[in-house]
């Protein structure tokens, strides 16, 4: 029972056809046909509806001129003049198993109400011998009606002998005066071509001839700046001679565009260049190293010998960004900016351990022998001074006592006066003494 059972299983298995249906095996989902551009379909594994009111037709017997056997779909819209059209196979390439046709079969209809087999008229001759030779793979329809949707039906044929109706691969395109399509106008237009660099410019687009929806793709030297359906671009930092086009797309069923003229930007940049950033010691003066072409103006003013020279003194009291504007004789400005980073002259431990282990005894500044002239002094938290010296060298330095008395473990503040005849000159801070 179990082998027979495992026999009859296996001829089943062998028997079942599994298939995948096209796309397009139904009028209802037919595939767009667009004026000059080819299309592929198969009819390979295709099914027909055949019933009264179903999109194939009301029965097996065939439609207009052949009987229905695997049918698939195609559609196309008349523009709004109608007129001829011309529906040309090539490619065509079929299952050459035995058994199988060898021909395709197809007809343009019409429907008034879309798929319903009850309302088609044939429009078109009807091509049964089709085969992807010139005068046997042509349908032709005349007069057809402005703004209109027609289907193609093509389907395999099955004659004779023939077991299985044909299964074949293939090309078709529509062309002709119903179908052919007067791409969209699109003009461009700015609100300035003369402008300067850090302007904001707005551009519109004014378009015709296009009754869909739409898009519009916008470019800059020929690389996609914005897409959307907006009509209108504003954009800024251009460069001069920058080329601004747009693209008009009408996305029906069959998208057409059309390119816009360009308009091409004069852009006045006077290029300021504030110069790189710099670092210097307080007390220090640096040459800022501003370009540009035009007239200069500096700012903040703190620090500077000069705010409309091009290469001013800067000594600033602390870190400070400077912003060169450079205004052209046409009145456009360019911006830039350097910063002038401020560190201490002398550098300094926050802590000292004075318990005679020969580590971190003494307080130690750095970099102070550059400045022989310095006075260094030490306060208590309540002011009250316990150490001066005048020059802080190595015989001179604190060792955390005050009268050669120790000091309690505390934080101290101290006053370095390094002489250099300013207030920038002068390093305050402040001192630990750990036990």
């Amino acid at each position: 029972m179990k082998l027979l059972l495992f026999i009859l299983l296996l001829v089943g298995a062998n028997t079942t056809k599994f298939y995948t249906q096209p796309g397009n095996d139904d009028c209802t989902s037919s595939i767009a046909l667009c004026a000059n551009q080819p299309i592929s379909g198969s009819t390979q594994d295709a099914t027909t509806s055949v019933c009264v009111g179903c999109s194939d037709g009301s029965t097996a017997a065939g439609n207009f001129c052949f009987s229905l056997e695997n049918t698939v779909w195609f559609s196309f819209t008349t523009n709004s003049i109608g007129g001829d059209v011309q529906i040309d196979f090539s490619n065509v390439v079929f299952d050459l198993t035995v058994g199988f046709g060898s021909s395709l079969e197809a007809v343009i209809v019409e429907a008034s109400t879309a798929c319903d087999e009850s309302t088609y008229i044939a429009v078109s001759n009807c091509e049964t011998t089709i085969d992807g030779t010139a005068g046997q793979s042509t349908l032709n329809a005349f007069g057809l009606q402005p703004n209109t949707t027609y289907y193609v039906q093509v389907d395999g044929s099955m004659t004779g002998a023939d077991v299985e109706p044909a299964s074949a691969t293939f090309d078709l395109v529509v062309n002709g005066t119903a179908v052919d399509q007067n791409p969209p106008t699109v003009v461009i237009t700015s609100s300035a071509t003369d402008v300067c660099v850090n302007d904001d410019v707005t551009f519109t687009a004014d378009t015709a001839g296009c009754n869909s929806t739409s898009t519009i793709e916008w470019f800059v030297n020929g690389l996609t700046v914005a897409t959307g359906i907006s009509n209108v671009f504003t954009s800024t930092g251009f460069t001069d001679g920058d080329e601004i086009t747009a693209t008009f797309t009408c996305t029906a069923d069959c998208p057409i565009s059309s390119v816009s003229d360009g308009i091409i930007l004069t852009v006045d940049d006077p290029m300021a260049d504030a110069g790189m950033d710099a670092v210097i010691l307080f007390g220090e003066t640096i040459i800022l190293q501003g370009s540009g072409e035009g007239s200069y103006s500096w700012g903040p003013l703190e620090g500077l010998s000069s705010t409309t020279s091009a290469q001013p003194l800067a000594s600033p009291d602390a870190t400070t960004t400077y912003q060169l504007t450079v205004t052209s004789v046409g009145g456009c400005e360019s911006y830039d900016e350097v910063t002038v980073f401020l560190t201490s002259p002398i550098y300094s431990a926050n802590t000292i351990t004075p318990n005679q282990d020969g580590i971190n005894d003494y307080w130690e500044i750095l970099n102070i022998s550059q400045y022989p002239r310095a006075k260094v002094s030490i306060y208590d938290r309540w002011g009250q001074k316990v150490f001066n010296a005048v020059g802080y060298t190595d015989d001179k330095r604190w060792d955390g006592t005050h009268k050669g008395l120790k000091l309690p473990a505390a934080t101290y503040f101290y006053v370095v006066d390094l002489q250099t005849g300013n207030d920038k000159g002068i390093v305050t801070g402040s001192i630990t003494i750990i036990l």
